[in-house]
């Protein structure tokens, strides 16, 4: 029992590593959010070239 009370101490590496992860996140999130249009404008230029593997799935069946 005493493992486990000792286990869940918040220590400082466990603080710098959730510290860290969030900058991680949130870097990542704003990326996403800055680039969205761009990635609107990506998908919507490939539906075609999806929709014509489709096709070629679809009659190979």
């Amino acid at each position: 029992m005493k493992y486990w009370a000792m286990k869940n101490k918040l220590t400082f590496p466990h603080i710098v590593f959730g510290v860290f992860a969030l900058i991680i996140i949130g870097l990542g999130v704003r990326k996403y959010l800055q680039n969205q249009e761009a990635i609107a404008k990506w998908d919507l230029d490939h539906v075609e070239e999806f929709k014509e593997i489709r096709k070629m799935f679809d009659r190979a069946k």
